[in-house]
C-alpha cells in the first residue's frame, strides 16, 4: 500500500492550514478496504491507518453510573504511570500504571481544569519535585504537593495605593502553566495562569504565594459631587472629573488557556482570544500583566457568526488549534490565525472543517520522525514522520488528523460527551538514535499512550504501540 510521507516536523506538517483542502472527505464512510489496486486517499486512508495501529480500550474510574452523574473533566500527566483526572464533586483519580484511584481532594466543588509538572533525577529517574494544580467552580484552586491537596487562597486586589483584598468567587475552567525551572519550591516557582467566567484571569505570584487576578487600569469619567451629594455646577454644566479604575480584560467566559515559554493565550466566547508575554524574572511579573487580542488575530474573519471557543492547545505558542461549537477551529501558524474554509458544496454552511459539526472541547496531537511503516526495500531512515492530532468532543466525537486530511472516526467506542485529552510526548530524534546513528535501524520509536476522559466517569485510552 503507497503511503504519504510526511518528513517535515510537527510545526511544519501537523499544523498546516492546507490540510483544510481535503474537508470534503471528512463525511467519507467505511473501514478503509479498497478494492484491487484501488489506492486509499482522504479520509478512507487516514481510517485504514487508524484501525492497523491504534488500539482502544475503555478503562473502568469507578465512577460509572453514579447519581448525580460525575463528569471527568480535564485530564493531565507526567508519564504514563502518573495521571491525573478530574471532575465534579471535587473528584481527583490518579493512575499510576496499573488502576485508577481516588485521591481527597478537600473540597466538593466541581473541577474543571488540572496541570501540573515533575521533576526527576537525571540518573536514577526519582521524582524530586512535583506538583499538580486543578481549578473548578466558586474560585477553587488546589495545589497537590506531591502528599496532598491543599487549598489556594485566589484573591483580586488590583490597586497598590488602596489595599482591599476581595477573594475571587468566578468559576474556574482551565489552568496552564510553565514548569518551575529548580527543585527548590521555595525560590523557583511556575508561571500559571487560570481563567474563568466573567473574563477572570489570575497568576500564581511567588511574593504572597497565591493566586491574585489580573486587571487592567482605566480612566473613568464621573460627576463632581459636595458634601451633601448634589452635582456642582460650572455654569450649565455639570462638573466632571476622571479617575482611575480597574477592569478585566474581557467579561467574555474564558473556556482555556495555554502557554509555551514567555507566552500564553487565553480562548473563550464570541471569539475571545487574549495573549500575554511576560519577562522570565519573577521579579518583573506584576509589570507584564496585560493581555490583549494578538496581532494578526480579527475577529472579522468570522462575518457576524462569532464562535465559542473551548480548547487551545499548540507545538509552541505559534503553532496552534483552537477549538470551539460546531466543529469550528482556528489554526495559528507563526503570527496569523487562520480559519478554514466553507465547504465548497455548501456555500450556506457555518465555518468548519470538521463534519459532523460537533462541539469540540480539545485537541492534542504528537509527531516523531522515522516511525511509519518502511517502504519497500527501503530503509528505517526513509520512513516518514508519524503524525496524529485528535479534536475530541461531544456526542463521542473523535476527529483525527494525518497523513495531511482529517477524517472523523466513525463508530468510535462511545457516544457520550468527551471533555479532556492527555498523551505521552516521544523523545526528540537525538534521543531516539541508536548504533551512532548508522544501520537500518537508526531510530527508536516511542510508543504513544493518550487518555480521552468525559461524562459519566468515562476514561479511554488510544495506545499506538509502536509511535506509527
Amino acid at each position: 500500500m503507497k503511503r504519504m510521507w510526511w518528513t517535515t516536523t510537527l510545526a511544519a506538517a501537523l499544523f498546516a492550514l492546507s490540510a483544510c483542502s481535503d474537508a470534503t472527505n471528512n463525511n467519507d464512510a467505511g473501514d478503509g478496504d479498497a478494492g484491487d489496486g484501488e489506492e486509499l486517499e482522504g479520509c478512507p486512508l487516514v481510517q485504514s491507518l487508524w484501525n492497523e495501529v491504534w488500539e482502544v480500550e475503555i478503562e473502568e474510574s469507578g465512577l460509572e453510573g453514579r447519581t448525580p452523574q460525575t463528569n471527568l473533566m480535564d485530564v493531565w500527566g507526567s508519564s504514563a504511570d502518573n495521571i491525573y483526572a478530574v471532575g465534579n464533586f471535587g473528584t481527583i483519580l490518579h493512575y499510576d500504571g496499573t488502576r485508577w484511584t481516588p485521591m481527597e481532594s478537600g473540597t466538593e466543588k466541581d473541577l474543571e481544569g488540572v496541570w501540573g509538572f515533575v521533576r526527576k533525577d537525571s540518573e536514577t529517574g526519582e521524582i524530586t519535585r512535583e506538583e499538580v494544580f486543578a481549578v473548578g467552580s466558586d474560585g477553587t484552586i488546589l495545589r497537590y504537593d506531591g502528599t496532598s491537596w491543599q487549598s489556594q487562597l485566589v484573591t483580586s486586589d488590583p490597586d497598590e495605593d488602596n489595599p482591599d483584598p476581595q477573594p475571587v468567587t468566578e468559576n474556574f475552567h482551565d489552568i496552564w502553566g510553565t514548569p518551575a525551572p529548580g527543585d527548590d519550591p521555595a525560590t523557583q516557582h511556575p508561571y500559571l495562569v487560570a481563567v474563568g467566567g466573567n473574563g477572570v484571569i489570575v497568576r500564581f505570584d511567588p511574593l504572597t504565594m497565591q493566586f491574585i487576578e489580573l486587571r487592567r487600569e482605566e480612566q473613568s469619567e464621573y460627576l463632581v459631587r459636595d458634601e451633601n451629594g448634589n452635582v456642582i455646577y460650572d455654569g450649565e454644566v455639570p462638573r466632571t472629573a476622571f479617575r482611575t479604575i480597574f477592569v478585566r480584560f474581557t467579561t467574555e467566559r474564558l473556556g482555556a488557556v495555554y502557554g509555551s515559554g514567555d507566552t500564553f493565550v487565553a480562548v473563550g466566547n464570541n471569539a475571545t482570544i487574549l495573549e500575554n508575554t511576560h519577562s522570565p524574572q519573577p521579579a518583573n511579573w506584576e509589570n507584564e500583566d496585560d493581555w490583549t487580542p494578538p496581532a494578526g488575530y480579527s475577529t472579522a474573519i468570522f462575518d457576524d457568526n462569532l464562535p465559542h471557543f473551548a480548547g487551545v492547545w499548540g507545538e509552541g505558542i505559534n503553532n496552534l488549534y483552537i477549538v470551539g461549537l460546531d466543529g469550528i477551529y482556528l489554526n495559528k501558524r507563526g503570527a496569523t490565525y487562520n480559519l478554514c474554509e466553507k465547504l465548497d458544496d455548501n456555500p450556506n454552511a457555518t465555518y468548519s472543517c470538521l463534519e459532523p459539526p460537533n462541539f469540540i472541547r480539545n485537541f492534542w496531537a504528537f509527531s516523531q520522525s522515522h516511525c511509519d511503516e518502511v517502504p519497500d526495500g527501503g530503509t528505517q531512515e526513509e520512513a516518514g514522520s508519524s503524525s496524529w492530532g485528535f479534536f475530541i468532543g461531544w456526542n463521542g466525537a473523535l476527529h483525527t488528523l494525518s497523513q495531511g486530511h482529517f477524517c472523523n472516526i466513525e463508530e468510535f467506542v462511545t457516544d457520550r460527551r468527551l471533555e479532556g485529552i492527555w498523551g505521552t510526548r516521544p523523545r526528540s530524534t537525538a534521543e531516539r538514535t541508536i548504533d551512532g546513528g548508522t544501520g537500518d535501524e537508526m531510530y527508536e520509536c516511542d510508543p504513544i499512550e493518550v487518555v480521552i476522559t468525559g461524562v459519566d466517569g468515562t476514561i479511554i485510552r488510544l495506545r499506538n504501540r509502536e509511535g506509527r
